[in-house]
């Protein structure tokens, strides 16, 4: 996905920039736990970032080529992970939260999104451990 897209690339970074620079204290209106990085002028926090940025860029890079079969790791996570963490749980602590607040059709609009997104992770699962000669057949499809 990533090599047919390359601004795809910081997209997907990002979350992993935002932590390494927060835990250096690099963010705005952020200060440094660091002794070293207190007081640094903005160019010299700049310049940290883009250090880190790029560090984080030459290791996934870096793990594509040394790991044998880096992107079915990559769409397991994906497939597996990101239905989870961004659609079907943040629904049931909604249904949980709120439930007894919710109108019927909320309800069942939230029950209905939790499932379809279900069948569609587990198909995504599912699709990973394929064999590639069958899923290069079915991509014909």
């Amino acid at each position: 996905m990533l090599g047919h897209n390359p601004q795809l690339i910081s997209t997907s970074v990002a979350p992993i920039n935002n932590t390494v620079e927060k835990f250096f204290g690099l963010l705005p209106n952020q200060i440094s736990p660091y002794r070293a990085l207190l007081g640094l002028p903005s160019y010299a926090r700049d310049v940290f970032k883009v250090v880190i940025r790029t560090l984080n860029i030459v290791a996934i890079v870096l793990l594509a080529i040394l790991v044998p079969s880096f992107d079915t790791i990559m769409a397991l996570l994906g497939s597996a992970m990101a239905f989870s963490i961004c659609i079907i749980l943040p629904l049931a602590f909604h249904l949980s939260l709120f439930g007894h607040e919710l109108s019927k059709e909320e309800r069942v609009l939230d029950w209905f999104l939790i499932v379809i997104c279900s069948i569609m992770g587990t198909v995504g699962t599912v699709w990973v451990f394929l064999p590639k000669d069958i899923r290069e057949r079915l991509d014909g499809f």
